[in-house]
């Protein structure tokens, strides 16, 4: 006879975070950002992945991430300057209702 195995299913939930970002030109006006990469990467769960994402034409980039708290942050570019910080600590709660999460947003100054 062999000794039976323990399969334990989890249901895991999945959060749909958006990231924007957005550029403001020297003459004041405001532009979606494309191209920036954003990285949201896992406080203290070893079984949660690391995410990068690139924006769109639209300034937006999504990540699907697991309850808990995570880190999501911009990589900086050349010749801009901070508007909004540049990295972020949010905690998902994997009771919150649907919907109920912000997006999250950069905002940076264009020197040129």
């Amino acid at each position: 006879s062999s000794t039976p195995y323990l399969i334990v299913f989890k249901i895991r939930r999945l959060f749909d975070v958006t990231a924007l970002k957005w550029e403001e030109l020297a003459t004041g006006a405001v532009q979606a950002g494309a191209g920036w990469k954003i990285t949201y990467q896992p406080v203290n769960d070893p079984f949660a992945v690391l995410r990068t994402g690139q924006t769109d034409p639209n300034g937006a980039t999504t990540a699907a991430l697991t309850p808990g708290t995570w880190h999501i942050y911009e990589t900086l570019q050349p010749g801009c300057m901070l508007v909004t910080p540049s990295s972020v600590s949010i905690p998902l709660d994997q009771y919150a209702p649907p919907g109920s999460m912000d997006p999250v947003i950069f905002k940076t100054r264009l020197a040129n």
